[in-house]
């Protein structure tokens, strides 16, 4: 018996893209480190695919608030801090995604590939078989609603608060 397809609707269009961003994340690290744009293009185009119009893949809202998020986020992945330890890049790399929704649809799910893609690229999970979105999952919407809202609010305790459920939920 092999896989059904999902179903053609949004719960099946996000499922969907849930796996095809994971696929990718597994493989796009060096990408996102060396350049952060074109990555987040593609992880967006594989998670987005069905939920919005072909035109807005790929392609972040143009706002300035998105603009000075996505530059962020890019030094933060720069080569320069590769001696950083892997979950302190990828909580805030994927916190940045995550706060900023810097897509119409399918941040969240670019933001979990994000932080997947850069622990499997600083080799703390080389193979890319965690899965910390079911520890995530297990604490419920409530904490997970609170690490990204101190992550948001930007004091040091927040932010020190969301890498914290990032690293043990």
């Amino acid at each position: 018996m092999g896989a059904r397809e999902a179903p053609a609707d949004a719960v099946g269009s996000v499922a969907a893209g849930a796996v095809r961003a994971t696929d990718l994340a597994n493989a796009c690290g060096r990408v996102l480190r060396g350049s952060p744009a074109q990555a987040l293009a593609r992880l967006h185009l594989a998670a987005a695919a069905g939920l919005l119009p072909e035109p807005e893949l790929g392609r972040p809202r143009g706002d300035v608030q998105v603009a000075a998020g996505l530059a962020a986020l890019g030094r933060l992945l720069a080569p320069v801090v590769s001696d950083v330890p892997a979950l302190l890049v990828a909580a805030p790399a994927g916190g940045e995604v995550l706060a900023g929704r810097p897509f119409a649809a399918g941040s969240a799910l670019v933001a979990r590939a994000v932080f997947r893609a850069v622990m499997i690229d600083r080799g703390l999970d080389p193979t890319g078989v965690a899965a910390p979105e079911v520890a995530w999952a297990a604490t419920g919407p409530v904490p997970y609603a609170r690490a990204l809202a101190g992550y948001v609010d930007g004091t040091p305790d927040g932010v020190i608060g969301a890498g914290v459920h990032r690293a043990v939920p």
